[in-house]
């Protein structure tokens, strides 16, 4: 996706392999205009891909936030696993 911050981290989980991708941009002046955009400051995107016995699971997941610090973007979506 242009112009969003791009992080990636790959680790061994559940019995099998987890890759972890997350994408945020404050580039959203659009979202700001439609109704139940004002005062967000960010979105986000995250996406785990498990691959286990030869089998690949995805599952995507956005966030909208008043968060404009974008190097956090991993943190935030992470601090559940922590």
């Amino acid at each position: 996706m242009r112009g969003c911050e791009y992080h990636k981290t790959l680790e061994k989980a559940r019995g099998g392999i987890e890759q972890r991708e997350y994408w945020q941009t404050d580039n959203i002046v659009w979202l700001s205009q439609k109704k139940g955009g004002a005062g967000l400051k960010s979105i986000a995107m995250t996406r785990n891909t498990i691959t286990k016995n030869s089998q690949i699971k995805r599952k995507n997941a956005q966030y909208a936030d008043e968060l404009r610090d974008r190097s956090r973007t991993g943190a935030i979506v992470q601090e559940p696993n922590a």
